[in-house]
C-alpha cells in the first residue's frame, strides 16, 4: 500500500513539475545575484569549478522526529565537515554522479564520505533546461528522473529500515537548486 501511495505521489510531483512555473520575488532576486556574479567574473566558468560556487550553505527543509532533510550544493557536500557541529550529516544523497568532475571536488567521493562516517547514495541524471512541456524530450527527461527518484526511495527505505535514532540526510547536486530539490520533494511526499 505504501509503495502505491508513494508511486502516486511521485506521479503527482512529476505532473506538477511539467506545469508552467512562475517565478517569485525571491527567484528573481537569486537570478539577479547569479547574473551579477557572472558579469563580475565574465571569464570564469563556474560550472567547471566547484570552489567558486556561490551557494555553500545548506537549508534545513524538514526537521521531524525521525529525520532532518537538508538541501545543499556540491560545495556543501565537499565541505561537509564545515557543517558540524550545527548539522551532523548521516546520509548524503548525491544527484550529480553523471556530471563531469570539477575542480575542487574530491578525487574519490565514496572515500570522501566514508572517511567521515557518512553513507552516500549516488545517482545520475542531467539537468535539461528550456524543454517544451509535453514534447518527446520532456517526456524522456520526466521518465528518467521518475526512475531515479524511485530507485532513491527504495535505497533510502533499505538504509533507514533499521535506524532507531534521528538521521540527517543531505541532498545535493551541483547547485542544490534543481535535481536535489526535486529529489528531496519526492522524499517528502513519498
Amino acid at each position: 500500500m505504501a509503495d502505491r501511495k508513494r508511486a502516486e505521489a511521485l506521479q503527482q510531483l512529476v505532473h506538477h513539475l511539467g506545469q508552467k512555473i512562475h517565478w517569485t520575488p525571491l527567484d528573481n532576486e537569486l537570478n539577479g545575484k547569479w547574473d551579477a556574479l557572472i558579469r563580475e567574473y565574465p571569464r570564469h566558468n563556474f560550472m567547471d569549478d566547484s570552489t567558486w560556487w556561490p551557494f555553500p550553505d545548506v537549508a534545513v527543509i524538514y526537521d521531524g522526529p525521525d529525520m532532518r532533510l537538508v538541501l545543499g550544493s556540491v560545495k556543501s557536500a565537499t565541505e561537509i565537515r564545515n557543517l558540524e557541529p550545527a548539522i551532523k550529516v548521516d546520509i548524503v544523497v548525491t544527484l550529480n554522479a553523471d556530471d563531469k568532475k570539477r575542480r575542487g571536488e574530491p578525487e574519490d567521493w565514496a572515500e570522501h564520505f566514508r572517511s567521515r562516517g557518512v553513507r552516500n547514495l549516488r545517482y545520475g541524471g542531467f539537468d535539461k533546461t528550456r524543454v517544451e512541456p509535453g514534447s518527446e524530450e520532456f517526456q524522456t527527461k520526466k521518465q528518467e528522473f521518475l526512475d531515479i527518484w524511485k530507485a532513491m526511495m527504495a535505497d533510502l527505505d533499505e538504509v533507514l529500515a533499521n535506524k532507531t535514532e534521528k538521521v540527517t540526510i543531505l541532498y545535493h547536486c551541483f547547485g542544490g537548486v534543481n535535481r536535489s530539490a526535486a529529489a528531496l520533494c519526492a522524499c517528502l511526499i513519498g
